[in-house]
């Protein structure tokens, strides 16, 4: 008697699960068909500015620019690889990034014009990699917050937004021995402002992510951290090995 009632209230509760899995299903293509879409921007743009530097000669911009557009698609051709979907928040900063960096920055001068726009996009771009990193050693402990404390969780990911930051310059300054171009500007105090502003921004990001572990969450950073989190479960939950105990 009693199987029988489970039986039926379970009979009775499948349409509404089915119902659920049919909404997240098309949520997951939605968010997808989204990613696709900013992704095509990005490519949009940042092609045109390639072709536009081919058509002027202009080789050396139009590598920096090639560049750029690799590593501003690589998070969503990455992300599709893995199986991973990214908010699309990330992606949409990522194009404005690129717009800023490409077509304001090299097109229309803005680093020569706006004292502060090198600065203001490093600091940026230090945030967004601290929020990387973040995410990356969160998904080291499985998601558990409780695995290691959140000051060493958040600073694993600070050294890791600044050691790309280092990278970053060590590539500019390539650039500049090998192909001639400026990207250091100014040579030793650029760099030396750039790093310390990818400092700033990665202490920013990564101080995000210590308070999404407290529990905290205010502002887009700590938004977009939630986001990727909730699309990602899998990367964040403990699997049970064969004896069934948790990996």
């Amino acid at each position: 008697m009693v199987g029988n009632v489970i039986e039926g209230h379970i009979g009775s509760m499948r349409p509404i699960l089915e119902h659920c899995n049919v909404n997240t299903e098309v949520t997951n293509m939605n968010a997808r068909r989204s990613n696709m879409e900013v992704a095509t921007i990005i490519a949009l743009l940042l092609g045109g500015a390639l072709i536009a530097f081919f058509i002027l000669n202009d080789w050396k911009i139009a590598l920096i620019g090639a560049v750029t557009l690799a590593l501003s698609l690589s998070p969503y051709l990455f992300a599709r690889r893995l199986g991973v979907q990214l908010p699309t928040a990330f992606l949409t900063l990522t194009s404005l990034f690129a717009f800023g960096s490409i077509f304001l920055g090299e097109i229309l001068n803005f680093y020569e014009r706006v004292w502060w726009w090198d600065l203001f996009l490093h600091t940026a771009s230090g945030i967004g990699v601290g929020l990387i990193g973040f995410l990356l050693v969160f998904i080291l402990f499985k998601g558990d917050r409780y695995a290691a404390p959140p000051y060493a969780i958040c600073g694993m990911a600070f050294v890791f937004a600044v050691s790309i930051g280092t990278f970053w310059e060590l590539f500019e300054y390539g650039m500049d021995q090998i192909f001639g171009t400026t990207m250091q500007k100014t040579g030793r105090d650029d760099t030396m402002s750039d790093l310390l502003m990818n400092t700033l921004g990665a202490s920013i990001g990564s101080l995000f992510g210590y308070f999404y572990l407290l529990g905290d969450r205010f502002g887009l950073p700590s938004r977009l951290i939630h986001e990727f989190v909730k699309k990602n479960g899998h990367l964040y939950s403990r699997r049970k090995n064969r004896r069934g105990h948790e990996n």
